[in-house]
Order: structure tokens, then C-alpha cells, then sequence
């Protein structure tokens, strides 16, 4: 480890004791009790999506699995924060407060939530999270981090591909099949995506298992792509390629430029209009392109979602409280999504509207574009490119809170960038 500026440490190190290699352990186990199921995609494939009664019965009932490994999450997380620590928390400047400022206002949103019990409840796994994501970001540095999250999601695709095969479910070259491993294709893809960005990350900055590492990311790539998740892939495109002019020359930069815009060029004078169908046909993943303009069913949902909005616009009916049965059942009914119920409101950024309100929306806002700010400079003081990989995690998440429920979620996507977070607001000194 070397100190390359007063406020910025960098290391390299891939120590690891005993202790460290069972909380990883550990923290999968933890989430794959939280959110995973053996047998999903056999369940998937015969009923698909959720009706709008089972997912209001889904919403009061919630799940035992994922309250246990939650509540097992932060009594383990307080056990590591009150032990001493060779890394002392501390608020780093106005995004430490700004952190801080957000989670009182989640807490305080219980005085006015429209469904205490549900809200409550909300608080509770949030707190559980923050706990955890803290107590990651205290004992592990960035490049362990890395690791961390690239070890359990390595674990959830491979334990997702034998589950596939043992049920006789993994048909690839069947068309309308979709990746689901252990969990719903679209949330799924999110840890396929983690998965991805941190063995791109690895494997461009270290010569140890490189080849093992650049094998991971086309792994996972190529499963993303199963699962024929759009948002996602869309996202981690442009997640990557926001790290790669990040850590480019500029004359790398332009060289690039130049040549994409003369292959593109080439392309459509060979192609011509084809170019058009088949960029399009890439872009759908196979899928049926049919809802495109309605964006899958999505503006109608936002457009009732905004009514709602109207009637508590600064405050929001408490943290990740507005989709209680009833708001479910009535949302779904009112909108055609396919015969499906309506679980959320397909983005983030409306579901923190409606829970929070624009206070505590616009608060979580400006806290991913300051991380977004710190993790540049940090970057650009240091040189080091694990900073550039918290900036590309953080875009990633940002894109895809566009069009799904990312942030409310509690997966190792969500929790990654919560760590992530947590390691710039409260662990790594800000930039002078």
C-alpha cells in the first residue's frame, strides 16, 4: 500500500486472511437466501410474471428467507463496526451529510407514511443494508470490494446455470427462452452486469488470473444477453464505456471516434437501410419490439404513478411505502402491462418520488451525482482505476433506475453500489 496524495491511498493487495474469505462466504450465503430460489426458472417458465393479486399478497405477506438473512446481515455487520477499527468511519464532507441527511429523512417519512406497518418494515431492511454496506466498506478497500462482489455473483451464475440444467430449463437456442438461473430475468441481469463490470475492472488492472478473469466477464456478458434484459445491456454498454474515456488518453479517445464513425460509415454504405433493421433487431434482443413506444407498458404506469405524485409531491407516502396492496391492485388495474401486475413503478427515481417525495428524491440525486463527482477526481488525484470502477458502477446503476426499481431493490447489484457509497461518504477521504 503507498500514499500517492495526502487524501488518497491506493492499494493493491490481495491478502486475504481466513476471517476475510468467510465474511465473503458469508455475504453470499446472505443474499442468496435474500433473493434467490433454486428453482425459479422452472417456476418462471410456467406461470411467468406475477398477477397483480400475488404480487399484493407478496407485498403483506413479504418473505421469512429475506427478513432472516437481512436481520443475520446487520447483527453481523454492528459485531464488525464495534470492533476496533484500523479504519475509522468518518463523514467526508457535504456527501457524507448528504448520506446522512437521507437516511433521517426515510426515518422521519414513518410520521407520514400512508402504511406504517409496510413502511416500517421498509425501514427496517434499509437499515439492515446500510449497516452492512458500512461495515463492508470499513474493512475492505475498493480493490477487496472488487472481489467481493465479483466472488458472489461468479457464485449466483454458476449455482443459476446447474439449477437450469439439473431442471431440464436451460434452453439457449429455444426461442422466447430467457436466462433466469436462481431469480426473474431482469433482476437477475443485475448481478450478471456487477459480475461483468468487476472482471473487466480486475482483468485490466492486474496480471494475476487475467485470463480467468477476462473468461468471467465473457461469461457473463454472454448469460446477460440470455436473459435478454435490454435495460441492462444497454446500461452496462454505456457503464463501460464511461470507464473507458474515463481512463483513456485523449488520443486514444479520438482514435476510436474516428474509426467507429468509419466502420459505421462503411457499414451503411454496404447495408444501407438494413443497418437500420439490424442495429434495431440488436438492440431488442430477439424480444418482440411490439410495446416500444410505450416503452414495455411503462409510460402509462408512470403517467398514473404521477397522480398519485400530485396529491404529496414534497413529502411521498413514506420510504418505499406508497406500493402497498391496495395501490398495487389499483395501479395494475388501470393500466394494461401485459396481464401482469405492477410491482413498482419501472423507475427508481418516480418510486423515490413517491416515497419521499421530491426532498428526499432530489437528496438521493444529488447524492449519486456528488459520487459520481468524488469518484472522477479521487481518479484523475490517484491514478488508480478502482476509482474508475466505482464511477462505472455508479452510471450503471443511475441508467438503469431510469426504466426499473433498482434502488428499492435488495440484491448484490443495489447492495454493491450501497457499499460503494458508503466507501466514499464515510471511508475514503474526500478530495481536497
Amino acid at each position: 500500500m503507498k500514499r500517492l496524495y495526502p487524501d488518497v491511498i491506493v492499494t493493491r493487495s490481495y491478502v486475504f486472511s481466513a476471517s476475510l474469505w468467510v465474511f465473503f462466504v458469508f455475504l453470499t450465503v446472505v443474499f442468496f437466501l435474500s433473493q434467490h430460489d433454486l428453482f425459479h426458472s422452472i417456476k418462471w417458465q410456467e406461470t411467468g410474471l406475477s398477477t397483480a393479486h400475488e404480487i399484493a399478497t407478496a407485498t403483506s405477506e413479504g418473505s421469512v428467507s429475506r427478513r432472516i438473512a437481512l436481520f443475520l446481515l446487520g447483527g453481523v455487520a454492528v459485531v464488525s463496526l464495534l470492533r476496533r477499527r484500523r479504519n475509522p468511519l468518518r463523514t467526508n464532507g457535504f456527501l457524507g451529510y448528504l448520506t446522512l441527511f437521507f437516511l433521517v429523512w426515510a426515518v422521519l417519512s414513518l410520521a407520514w407514511a400512508n402504511d406504517t406497518a409496510l413502511t416500517l418494515r421498509r425501514l427496517v431492511i434499509l437499515a439492515m443494508l446500510s449497516l452492512g454496506a458500512i461495515a463492508v466498506a470499513e474493512r475492505f478497500s475498493i480493490r477487496q470490494i472488487m472481489l467481493l462482489f465479483f466472488f458472489c455473483c461468479g457464485v449466483f451464475l454458476v449455482v443459476g446455470i446447474f439449477a437450469e440444467i439439473a431442471l431440464g430449463a436451460f434452453h439457449p437456442f429455444q426461442t422466447g427462452y430467457r436466462f433466469c438461473g436462481t431469480n426473474d430475468p431482469n433482476v437477475g441481469s443485475w448481478g450478471l452486469a456487477t459480475l461483468f463490470l468487476t472482471a473487466v475492472a480486475l482483468a485490466s488492472t492486474t496480471d494475476r488470473c487475467r485470463a480467468i478473469l477476462w473468461a468471467m466477464a465473457f461469461i457473463a456478458l454472454a448469460f446477460l444477453l440470455l436473459s435478454r434484459t435490454r435495460t441492462t445491456f444497454a446500461a452496462v454498454v454505456l457503464a463501460l464505456g464511461s470507464y473507458w474515456f474515463l481512463i483513456s488518453s485523449r488520443s486514444r479517445k479520438a482514435a476510436f471516434v474516428l474509426a467507429l464513425s468509419w466502420v459505421v460509415c462503411l457499414l451503411f454504405l454496404l447495408l444501407g437501410d438494413q443497418l437500420i433493421s439490424g442495429a434495431w433487431q440488436v438492440i431488442l434482443l430477439g424480444r418482440d419490439g411490439s410495446g416500444t413506444a410505450t416503452l414495455t407498458g411503462r409510460i402509462p404506469v408512470w403517467e398514473r404513478c404521477f397522480l398519485y405524485v400530485a396529491k404529496s409531491p414534497l413529502l411521498g407516502y413514506g420510504y418505499n411505502g406508497f406500493w402497498t396492496p391496495q395501490h398495487v391492485i389499483e395501479i395494475s388495474d388501470s393500466v394494461d402491462y401485459g396481464g401482469t401486475g405492477v410491482p413498482w413503478a419501472f423507475n427508481s427515481y418516480i418510486d423515490l418520488i413517491l416515497g419521499v417525495g421530491f426532498v428526499g428524491a432530489g437528496a438521493y440525486i444529488l447524492m449519486l451525482t456528488l459520487a459520481i463527482k468524488r469518484s472522477v477526481v479521487l481518479y484523475k488525484r490517484s491514478n488508480n482505476r478502482d476509482y474508475a470502477f466505482v464511477y462505472a458502477m455508479i452510471v450503471f446503476f443511475c441508467i438503469v433506475m431510469l426504466l426499473e426499481g433498482i434502488a428499492s431493490d435488495t440484491g448484490i447489484a443495489s447492495f454493491a453500489v450501497f457499499t460503494l457509497l458508503a466507501k466514499l461518504a464515510f471511508s475514503v477521504p474526500p478530495p481536497c
